[in-house]
């Protein structure tokens, strides 16, 4: 680990001393608002158009004294557009932008005298974005996102998928990788379910969605998801207050608190949030078993467990501008997320007419936490006029998730007499991870339109597992030293990437290409088994798109992708769920290798989107479904190959200037083969996936929404799984002058969001049923507040590319 950091270092001071020649390629649009008495307009929603096609390239909000700054704009022709309530809107003349520092006239706003009182729609940003290499969902425009989690936001964005787990997949691929604020999460599977679930989306601003990444990003997942929290560009002290009640079969409240503050060169952030999120799982399960006894042929188990989940999470940052040039920052962020249940287990074996031979009631309690605490230290230096910057990143974060299972079980035959003695265990898990990273990234302009990025990155991360098993015997609880475990595991990332993107005419250009060093280790405490990687990976990366008259836009993309195992899935200790179903890791997992292509056809800027899809995995790590007697277990198997061919077709549909229709649809063909217990095995299927999303502004600041999806039949592991989807209804309400919002949506309306699946391959024929709290309805209302201060606008520029997406309205 220090090696690594030390070269990071060695190398950001070769970096710092480079030099070249550049033009300024962005600047900043300044101006002031004011009424027919020459007053300041504070509050006004200030948007910038691209000239030729109205898309919206920035928007901002003017301060007390009318004044407005939008910072980091590229150079070409403009338009503004500037809405308040009350005024009529204003529409001023188009103008060019060609210098780093751009004063626009200021603009007096006409009162509305004819508007009869009619409430004024601020402009906003669109729920859903398309550029040419991400998709932007802006998380506020959403009615029924409000008092969701972030899971349950991506449950409803374009293209992702989450599966009855929370793990998370993208156009048909399972294995995304998914950021915060541009920096990975390092997380996976179960540990990434419990975050996301933990955010709020008031907490968040956007969500990216990457389908073919450049090489900057990690090489790791197919695909990157990027989440940006909510941070205001409001001069002086700004915020916000959520307050969401959420009625389904259980109740829950959520909370949060937004503050920001900027002044000169200073500018604070921070956000508070508490909740209480009670629900149930019911799931039902049968097995035919095979090779078991003579008399036994069916397995049925049927589980009802009621969840109780608090959060807790906070997060203060700072940035501060050293000149012009330099801007420092450091954040803190934590989340506290104790949980408990109670679950009701009936398992019953029938014989083959279906009658009872023996009955096992299993009533278990569960009591745990899931928290973390993380810091990053962040400089970002513009080291000359001609456009190189270089930023750097020190960052450690620790997670710890804690759970304690106690189990009894009872045993009965159909007439009630005591099949065999009852028994009693408890199992405890304990995970603490810990990632220490490194990164150093420089931006080198190479004329106009061209560009080379360089960066290095090491990352280090060590998880500790430990699985105490007890017994309860007559003297009390003894631990079976047969069943406990303890599981070390560490793993050093070194690497380093090129970019390089140019711009000419009518063709765009990106090439990256990118290095990583993978040295893992694994060890067993009880077993001595261990296990060491130690590879090296060349991931290239490609896009090319070339613009066909106004308003047509060919493009092609291609990236090699890794996906490495989760930290658990490599640990080969069983957890038990109850007395005849576990879980193990397999720690002979090796990482999954991705080709992935694209070619895309855009018309209009997005109006209109179609793009063709290819992937081909090898080594594919999937949940295998096995039975053992009559044990059940899920392990982690490679398999030979995965390949995905499909088409995604996406529009944003202007129906008239108050109703939006946003539809995306996708058709893929997933095929996996391989060997499983050394035996061939293929499951294929055919999905139709679709997202809609529908809304109307109307009179007096009314709003509503129409959401939903639908997945057909599809694959999950070695399950086949029926359609399902969800559809949610939303109204909002802007009041107390619009610095108020009002918002009730229900979700689910119908039920459909559900788990049913078949898996029968080999000795395996399970059905399986699995519901959960998913039809709510929630009542949130969200207060904006602003005191402006007088002072000086600054100019902050990012160091990065993701960070562009900050600037927008509170």
């Amino acid at each position: 680990m220090r090696r690594s950091i030390a070269v990071v270092l060695l190398l950001l001071a070769g970096l710092w001393s480079l030099t070249a020649a550049a033009q300024q390629l962005t600047g900043t649009v300044r101006g002031q608002v004011l009424d027919a008495s020459r007053q300041p307009v504070p509050f006004a929603t200030v948007v910038l158009r691209q000239a030729e096609n109205l898309k919206v390239a920035k928007i901002a909000l003017t301060d007390v004294e009318g004044a407005y700054e939008l910072p980091e704009v590229t150079y070409g022709r403009y338009s503004l557009l500037i809405t308040s309530v009350g005024f009529q809107d204003a529409t001023p003349e188009p103008f060019d932008l060609n210098q780093p520092q751009h004063q626009q006239p200021a603009l007096t706003m006409l009162t509305a005298q004819t508007l009869l009182g009619e409430v004024q729609v601020v402009a906003k940003k669109p729920l859903v974005e398309r550029q040419l290499d991400r998709t932007v969902v802006n998380v506020d425009a959403s009615i029924t996102s409000a008092g969701s989690s972030v899971l349950e936001v991506l449950e409803k964005s374009p293209g992702v998928s989450v599966d009855k787990d929370g793990n998370l997949g993208l156009r048909g691929k399972e294995g995304v990788s998914v950021y915060l604020d541009g920096r990975p999460t390092y997380l996976t599977g179960s540990d990434l379910a419990a975050l996301l679930r933990s955010m709020q989306a008031s907490q968040v601003n956007q969500v990216e969605i990457m389908t073919n990444p450049s090489a900057k990003y990690d090489a790791a997942g197919n695909g990157v998801i990027n989440i940006t929290t909510a941070k205001s560009q409001l001069k002086g002290l700004s915020g916000s207050a959520t307050s969401t009640y959420t009625q389904g079969r259980y109740a829950g409240a959520v909370q949060n608190l937004n503050l920001n503050y900027r002044s000169g060169p200073l500018t604070l952030y921070s956000s508070l949030g508490a909740g209480l999120r009670n629900g149930y799982q019911e799931f039902l399960g049968q097995r035919r078993l095979r090779g078991a006894t003579p008399d036994t042929a069916l397995y049925q188990q049927n589980t009802f467990m009621k969840t109780h989940n608090r959060t807790f999470n906070g997060r203060v940052g700072v940035d501060y501008a050293l000149g012009e040039k330099t801007v420092i920052g450091a954040s803190v962020n934590g989340y506290h997320n104790p949980n408990h249940s109670t679950t009701r287990n009936l398992t019953r074996f029938q014989n083959a007419a279906g009658q009872d031979l023996l009955l096992v009631q299993a009533p278990a309690s569960s009591r745990g936490r899931w928290q973390n605490l993380g810091g990053t230290l962040s400089l970002q230096q513009k080291l000359d006029t001609t456009g190189r910057e270089l930023s750097a990143d020190l960052a450690y974060v620790q997670y710890h998730s804690q759970l304690s299972q106690d189990f009894t079980n009872s045993y009965r035959t159909a007439g009630g007499e005591a099949g065999r003695p009852d028994a009693r265990f408890r199992q405890g898990i304990d995970r603490r991870i810990a990632i220490y990273t490194a990164k150093a990234d420089y931006l080198h302009p190479l004329g106009e339109n061209r560009k080379l990025e360089l960066g290095l990155k090491a990352s280090y991360v060590r998880t500790d597992n430990d699985a105490p098993f007890d017994n309860w015997l007559s003297q009390g609880w003894v631990a079976n030293t047969t069943r406990s475990n303890r599981f070390l595991y560490e793993e050093n990332i070194n690497a380093g990437y090129a970019n390089y993107s140019q711009e000419t005419g009518k063709w765009s250009v990106q090439l990256g290409l990118r290095l990583e060093n993978t040295r893992a280790e694994g060890e067993q405490r009880r077993t001595g088994q261990a296990f060491t990687r130690d590879y090296t990976q060349l991931f290239p990366s490609a896009a090319v798109a070339y613009t066909l008259g106004e308003t047509h836009k060919l493009g092609v993309s291609y990236a090699r992708r890794i996906e490495r195992p989760e930290y658990g899935d490599l640990n080969p200790f069983r957890v038990y769920l109850d007395p005849y179903t576990y879980e193990e890791g397999n720690p002979g997992l090796l990482p999954q290798f991705t080709h992935n292509a694209e070619l895309s056809h855009s018309f209009k800027d997005g109006l209109l989107t179609t793009t063709l899809l290819y992937n081909r995995t090898t080594n594919i790590i999937q949940e295998v479904f096995g039975q053992d007697g009559s044990f059940a277990f899920e392990r982690p198997e490679n398999l030979s190959t995965r390949v995905v061919r499909g088409v995604s077709v996406s529009a944003e549909v202007p129906v008239s200037e108050l109703i939006t229709s946003s539809f995306d649809v996708q058709l893929t063909h997933n095929r996996y083969a391989g060997q499983l217990n050394d035996q061939p095995f293929s499951l294929e299927a055919t999905t139709l996936k679709g997202n809609m999303l529908h809304q109307a502004k109307l009179d007096n600041g009314w709003g509503l929404e129409l959401a939903g999806w639908y997945t057909s039949r599809s694959i999950a592991g070695t399950f086949i799984q029926q359609p399902y989807g969800m559809l949610a209804l939303g109204a909002s309400k802007a009041v107390l002058g619009k610095r108020g919002t009002l918002r009730l949506s229900a979700t689910d309306l119908f039920g459909w969001n559900r788990f049913v699946g078949v898996s029968r391959y080999q000795d395996v024929d399970v059905t399986l049923r699995n519901n959960w709290q998913t039809r709510q309805v929630k009542l949130t209302f969200t207060y904006r507040f602003n005191k402006g201060l007088k002072v000086a606008p600054r100019t902050r520029q990012s160091a990065s590319e993701e960070e562009n997406n900050r600037v927008g309205a509170d």
